[in-house]
């Protein structure tokens, strides 16, 4: 429970008395006498943990024992504070906490719905079939011009301590979506090599843990199954 709440208790406990309901006003001061014990000791607990760190006993067990005692108070007595929506898009999508910070609170919301929609898709198909493409493409759109409105790149919007799956987003929005080939070489050894990468795009499918990369690889397939088709029309591919 926030400070907020047990203001509203202390309120309700004062409403109680004016009305002469003196049980229910006596109730609501053990309640209100219970939380503020509760603060007490949680700040006094997380004191001592503090201290136990800075003295390198992190990972001694008795103050995990001492977390688990504030974290449990916390919870009983409502205390846990709700994270905030920057702390929320850290939290679940590993989004910055300075760029978070940065968008305004409507692009923090859209930006987060944009994100979970993506997780939603590859989880459930992770092949982008249909409507779950159509979906992945409306949000990319979404995000980028989210970030070009905030003017803010893929890389400076996630956690520079990125695991693989962030990392795979970040370089689905970098990518180049034009067929770089080279021009120099014989169409027959182009062809060979372009079917050559289109065969790896299906290893990298099975592979890729987000549905941003997944949609880049299909759209890489595509173009290069477009230029196979020119290529075939060609004498002698």
């Amino acid at each position: 429970m926030t400070e907020t709440d047990t203001d509203a208790l202390r309120r309700a406990r004062e409403f109680a008395e004016s009305t002469g309901n003196e049980t229910l006003a006596d109730r609501l001061d053990g309640r209100l006498a219970d939380k503020e014990e509760a603060v007490r000791t949680i700040v006094e607990l997380r004191n001592l943990i503090e201290t136990s760190e800075e003295n390198g006993l992190g990972d001694d067990p008795a103050v995990g024992a001492l977390r688990d005692q504030a974290d449990a108070l916390a919870e009983e007595h409502g205390l846990i504070e709700e994270p905030s929506a920057a702390e929320q898009l850290t939290e679940d999508h590993g989004v910055s906490e300075a760029a978070a910070e940065r968008l305004h609170e409507d692009d923090r919301a859209r930006l987060a719905e944009a994100l979970e929609s993506l997780s939603w898709i590859k989880n459930t198909d992770g092949r982008l079939d249909g409507m779950a493409r159509h979906e992945a493409e409306a949000r990319r759109d979404e995000i980028e011009q989210l970030l070009d409105h905030n003017q803010m790149s893929a890389e400076a919007l996630m956690q520079e301590e990125a695991g693989e799956t962030t990392q795979q987003f970040e370089a689905a929005l970098a990518a180049d979506r034009s067929l770089d080939v080279d021009a120099d070489k014989s169409d027959r050894i182009l062809a060979a090599e372009l079917r050559d990468r289109r065969d790896a795009i299906e290893d990298d499918l099975d592979d890729a843990e987000h549905a941003l990369l997944a949609l880049e690889l299909t759209e890489e397939a595509e173009r290069i199954e477009d230029r196979l088709e020119r290529l075939d029309a060609t004498e002698g591919v």
